[in-house]
């Protein structure tokens, strides 16, 4: 029953940092468009949210060359990553609330 809720747990994560971000890049994109100055500011957030897998190569993912399908993929990895480590941080918040 456990591992049930902990899966569910990490797919909330995962479906609310997915629909964020993705809002974020559209909003983006017509902002750049549109030649709005807070174009600027949407990049700087879209830069941290893609900071896990930029690690790996600075224009990952929402910025790469290749197909659209692997630009999901790459999105869809860097979000996993994501999950992982504020679940990660979830479960030790909890932790450290039950010794205290």
């Amino acid at each position: 029953m456990k591992k049930k809720i902990r899966f569910k747990q990490f797919t909330k994560i995962f479906l609310v940092l997915a629909v964020i971000q993705f809002v974020i890049v559209l909003a983006d994109m017509f902002l750049h468009r549109a030649d709005n100055t807070f174009s600027a500011a949407t990049s700087v957030v879209i830069g941290v949210f893609s900071l896990p897998i930029n690690l790996i190569h600075s224009s990952l993912p929402f910025y790469t060359s290749e197909g659209l399908h692997m630009r999901i993929a790459l999105w869809i990895l860097n979000l996993i990553i994501q999950t992982m480590v504020i679940y990660g941080l979830i479960v030790i918040f909890k932790r450290l609330k039950e010794r205290v």
